[in-house]
Parts: structure tokens; C-alpha cells; sequence
């Protein structure tokens, strides 16, 4: 799978976006350790935080508990909000986790 991202978005977050996705959460979790800002970064180009990255559809993304154990642990917000003017868009982490099917 081919992943993008702006070209306006932090390098750090976009390497935390690609280790979401393929599972490496102990490579997150050093990456948090020298970045403690990507938790709750939301950029303003495309803002979805890491929580929502982890949880955006397909889902289903391999390691994805312990994803989220890290980026919870990291400070990560559970109830940050995609920005909207609609409120059935302005949706949390888990809202998200929810419509892909994920436990």
C-alpha cells in the first residue's frame, strides 16, 4: 500500500503515520520519545491526529492495540476531534475505530 502524505507535514509525523500503519509499535514509541509533540499534533493541512491515523478506515492495522497503548501513553488525546463545522464529522478515535469494524 502506498501511503501519502502533504508535503506540509512534519517528517516526524509522517514516519510516525507509516509505523502506525505497518505495526511497529516500539519504533513509535521511541519516535514519541524524542517527539512527545506528534501526540497530540493535529496538522493543520490534514488534521488528524496519530489516534485517528491509527484508527482510520480500512482499520484493522496490524499491532493496532498496542499502537494505541503507546500513543495513549505518549499523551495522545482519546477524545480529539476531526475538525468540523458538521457535527456528526467533528468525530473522536473511537468513533472512527468504531466504523471501520475495529474492537
Amino acid at each position: 500500500m502506498v501511503f501519502c502524505v502533504p508535503s506540509s507535514t512534519p517528517k516526524p509525523f509522517a514516519t510516525a503515520i507509516k509505523l502506525i500503519r505497518k505495526g511497529r509499535s516500539t519504533e513509535l514509541d521511541a519516535l514519541l520519545g524524542q517527539h512527545p509533540e506528534l501526540a497530540t499534533l493535529q496538522p493543520t493541512d490534514n488534521p488528524r491526529s496519530l489516534l485517528h491515523h491509527a484508527t482510520d478506515w480500512p482499520g484493522h492495522w496490524a499491532n493496532v492495540a498496542d499502537t494505541i497503548g503507546v500513543l495513549v501513553t505518549h499523551g495522545a488525546d482519546v477524545e480529539a476531534r476531526f475538525p468540523s463545522d458538521t457535527p456528526r464529522v467533528a468525530e473522536t478515535p473511537l468513533h472512527w475505530a468504531a466504523s471501520s469494524g475495529d474492537v
